[in-house]
């Protein structure tokens, strides 16, 4: 994603949160060989759909993991923890 490039994930856990399907990659099946073979192909013979995904792929990333995104929440997350008593 911070590559700029479109994503091919299988359904694993946090991989599948970072993928919106068809905008910024494809999530295929565990060890299905003809789906995965399927959108490689289809992400090779487009260019459109690689430009679309790529930068779609960038702005999720941006959204995401931005210096600013991680400071918010790391924020809240301290926030919540001192409000903990022990």
């Amino acid at each position: 994603m911070a590559a700029s490039l479109p994503i091919i994930c299988t359904r694993t856990f946090g991989a599948c949160d970072l993928v919106i399907e068809g905008v910024n990659g494809f999530i295929v099946e565990s060890e299905n060989v003809t789906e995965l073979v399927y959108v490689m192909r289809k992400l090779a013979t487009s260019s459109p759909l690689r430009q679309s995904m790529s930068r779609a792929s960038k702005l999720r990333f941006e959204e995401i993991f931005s210096a600013d995104r991680m400071m918010q929440s790391l924020n809240k997350l301290y926030t919540s923890l001192s409000t903990i008593q022990i």
